[in-house]
């Protein structure tokens, strides 16, 4: 049996969040990048890939604001975007 894992897609334009499952050995490393069609956008966006998305989220929420890099600030503010 083939293990899968769940892994969520934030897009960059508006924030929408996208599960899909990867097959074990074939994962990404955090926020990869990824170009893809956004349903909600209409055209085609870049995507940050994050496995446990809402497990990252809540980390990188609980930080402090000088803390953060500059990526972690840039996908909280996609999720606010929504």
């Amino acid at each position: 049996m083939i293990k899968t894992i769940k892994t969520d897609l934030i897009c960059s334009e508006c924030g929408n969040i996208f599960p899909i499952s990867r097959k074990a050995n074939k994962q990404k490393k955090e926020l990869h990048i990824k170009d893809l069609y956004c349903p909600s956008c209409k055209k085609e966006t870049k995507h940050f890939e994050m496995k446990n998305g809402d497990i990252y989220i809540k980390k990188i929420s609980g930080k402090e604001e000088s803390d953060r890099n500059e990526e972690e600030k840039m996908i909280l503010r996609l999720i606010k975007k929504k």
